[in-house]
């Protein structure tokens, strides 16, 4: 069973489907049983999504956009 430290460290690479599949269903089954750390991955799910949004719909610049990342990879990092 994969811990919640290594779901984490794995979170945005999962996210953006970077993952081989026996990593990401290794991530999929810890999200299912794991209550800390499915809302986590949900609100950064929702957030990029939004953030995929704002890029297609030109909503913020790019230098905007760039610190966003920035701040989520520090923050989650």
């Amino acid at each position: 069973m994969m811990k919640c430290e290594e779901a984490l460290e794995t979170l945005f690479e999962y996210l953006d489907g970077e993952l081989d599949p026996s990593d990401t269903a290794r991530i999929e089954e810890h999200l299912e049983i794991c209550k800390a750390c499915y809302p986590r991955a949900q609100f950064e799910r929702s957030f990029l999504e939004a953030l995929d949004r704002a890029k297609q719909s030109q909503a913020a610049p790019e230098a905007v956009q760039a610190r966003l990342l920035e701040a989520l990879n520090q923050e989650s990092g």
